[in-house]
C-alpha cells in the first residue's frame, strides 16, 4: 500500500476512534445527569437525552474544522450539548430538543466543503449558500409539526424567544427560573470563550460574527414562518461553543505573547467573581454558585497567565488545570439545572 493511502486510512482510524470516545463520554455525560429521573421518563421523554448527545457529537464533529486538540473539542461539544440554554428545551415537549441535535450537523457542509479546494469566488458562493441550510431545515421542520396532522405535537410555544433579562444567563446561569432560556454558558467555559474570541478576531475574519448576528436578531425578533424565535438562539450559543472549545486550546498552548488577552479573561473573571459574590449578599441561593465559580476561573486563569509569563510550557499541567475547572463547572451546573426542571 503506498505511503499516502496508509497515512490517510491512519487518520480516517484515528479520527473514528476520536469520535467514538466522545460519543461513550457525551452518553456517560448525559446518563449522569438524568439517570435519577429515569424511572419517571417515558420512551418519548428519553429524547430529551438523545438530543443533547446528538447535538454535542455534532459540536465535536463540527469544531474539527478549527481546533485539532481532542480535549478542546470535547469540551466545545459538552457546552454546547449540555449548556444551560440546551437543558432548558427538557422543560417542554421532548421532540423539541430537535433542532438543538441537527443544528451542528447541519452547519458541517459549509464547514468542511471548501477545505480542500482552492480559494475561489465559486467556492466562496457556495459555501456561503451551504451555510443557509439549517435557516431552511429548521423552519421547515417547524412548519410540518405546526400542520393539521401533527399539530398537538408542536415542540415549542411559537411567540417564545429571548429578552434582555434572559442575558443575566451569561453571568449567572443558575439564577434563571426552571422554564426559562438561560442564554449562557458556564463561568468557567464564559471565561475560556473570551480567549477563543480574542484569538478569532485576531485573524479578521466576520462570516461566524454575521451568523451569530443573524441568530441573535431572530432570536430577538416575532416567529417567522411558524418558527419559535428562541430557536435561533441556537445559532450563536453553537458558534460560542466552538470558540469556548477554541479558547481552550489557545489557553493550553499560549506563549508569553499571548499574556495580554489571558490576563483580560482574568480580569473579567475577577470583575465577575466581585459582581456575583456581592449578589449572593443578598440571593446565595440564585448567585453563591457562580461566586464560586468564577472564584475557581481567576484561580485557574491567573495559574496559565504565570506559567505563560514565566515562558514555561507545562502542557500536562495546562490540561488538567483546564479539564478540572471545565469539568467541574459543567457536572455541578448541569445537574443542579436539571435538577431544577424535573
Amino acid at each position: 500500500m503506498p505511503a499516502n493511502s496508509q497515512k490517510n486510512v491512519a487518520g480516517r482510524t484515528r479520527r473514528y476512534c476520536t469520535i467514538s470516545i466522545a460519543a461513550v463520554l457525551y452518553i456517560a455525560l448525559g446518563v449522569y445527569l438524568y439517570e435519577p429521573y429515569f424511572k419517571y421518563f417515558s420512551p418519548q421523554r428519553c429524547l430529551v437525552v438523545a438530543g443533547s448527545i446528538c447535538g454535542a457529537l455534532g459540536c465535536f464533529v463540527l469544531s474539527r474544522r478549527w481546533i485539532s486538540a481532542f480535549g478542546a473539542l470535547l469540551f466545545a461539544g459538552a457546552i454546547y450539548g449540555f449548556s444551560p440554554f440546551a437543558l432548558g428545551f427538557a422543560a417542554y415537549h421532548p421532540s423539541a430538543v430537535l433542532p438543538l441535535a441537527i443544528l451542528p450537523w447541519l452547519f458541517w457542509p459549509a464547514a468542511f466543503w471548501s477545505v480542500k479546494k482552492n480559494k475561489t469566488f465559486l467556492t466562496a458562493v457556495i459555501s456561503a449558500a451551504l451555510s443557509l441550510l439549517p435557516f431552511v431545515i429548521i423552519p421547515l421542520f417547524f412548519w410540518l409539526c405546526a400542520q393539521p396532522p401533527l399539530g398537538p405535537l408542536f415542540p415549542l410555544p411559537l411567540h417564545i424567544k429571548l429578552h434582555f433579562a434572559d442575558v443575566l444567563g451569561l453571568i449567572a446561569p443558575q439564577a434563571t427560573k426552571p422554564h426559562e432560556f438561560a442564554f449562557g454558558f458556564y463561568h468557567v467555559p464564559l471565561i475560556v470563550g473570551l480567549m477563543g474570541l480574542f484569538m478569532y478576531l485576531t485573524v479578521h475574519r466576520i462570516k461566524v460574527m454575521i451568523l451569530i448576528a443573524a441568530g441573535l436578531v431572530l432570536a430577538f425578533a416575532g416567529p417567522v414562518l411558524q418558527t419559535p424565535p428562541i430557536v435561533w438562539a441556537l445559532v450563536p450559543m453553537l458558534s460560542f461553543s466552538v470558540l469556548i472549545g477554541l479558547g481552550t486550546q489557545g489557553l493550553a498552548l499560549a506563549g508569553p505573547a499571548d499574556r495580554k488577552w489571558i490576563l483580560f479573561c482574568l480580569a473579567a473573571a475577577a470583575a465577575l467573581a466581585i459582581l456575583t459574590i456581592l449578589a449572593a449578599v443578598k440571593l446565595p441561593d440564585a448567585f453563591g454558585i457562580s461566586a464560586k465559580m468564577y472564584g475557581l476561573a481567576c484561580v485557574l486563569t491567573g495559574s496559565i497567565f504565570f506559567i505563560a509569563k514565566a515562558g514555561c510550557r507545562w502542557r500536562l499541567l495546562r490540561w488538567v488545570l483546564l479539564c478540572a475547572g471545565l469539568g467541574i463547572d459543567i457536572l455541578l451546573g448541569a445537574r443542579f439545572i436539571v435538577d431544577k426542571i424535573f
